[in-house]
């Protein structure tokens, strides 16, 4: 999700340009940025490891790749995850390995989202279909697995139609 972690520096209509400019720079913080504005998971990942391999300050790169690692988990990084941004990668392996861990997570967990989406949308197509025919609500809610209140919202819509 770019744009939610840090302030909008960068803005999308002149990103092209800047996204070279970032590539070129190549640094720590070019690259905190390009994680931040540009959302390809293969580019980040393939400049962080880039960063990782040119960078003799694996402590400070290791607490960026720490940050992205929580960010790509949760979303955000509580007070309680701080610790797991101490970790130092020592080797091009194992920071590899962790942002292939990272993006499978965050994929898996945008996967589950859409499907779970996807069902309900099912279900209030499936409950709008019966409340057209005129089935009862407690029929429609056993059906649906839908409460009774966004079923009476649903019909609702229905009739402002």
């Amino acid at each position: 999700m770019p744009g939610v972690f840090l302030p909008r520096l960068l803005h999308f209509q002149n990103f092209l340009l800047y996204k070279e400019e970032l590539l070129k720079i190549g640094n720590i913080v070019s690259t905190l940025f390009l994680a931040e504005v540009h959302y390809d998971s293969a580019l980040v990942r393939r400049e962080l490891i880039a960063v990782f391999d040119k960078t003799t300050d694996k402590q400070a790169i290791s607490l960026l790749l720490n940050w992205f690692n929580q960010i790509k988990l949760h979303g955000r990084i509580d007070e309680a995850d701080y610790k797991a941004l101490e970790h130092i990668y020592h080797d091009r392996k194992e920071v590899a390995m962790m942002l292939d861990e990272a993006i499978k997570k965050e994929k898996k967990k945008f996967y589950t989202q859409g499907l779970e989406k996807g069902m309900e949308k099912g279900m209030e197509k499936i409950a709008r279909l019966m409340l057209a025919r005129g089935e009862p609500l407690e029929k429609i809610k056993s059906y649906t697995g839908l409460s009774a209140e966004a079923i009476k919202k649903l019909k609702a819509k229905i009739w402002q139609h």
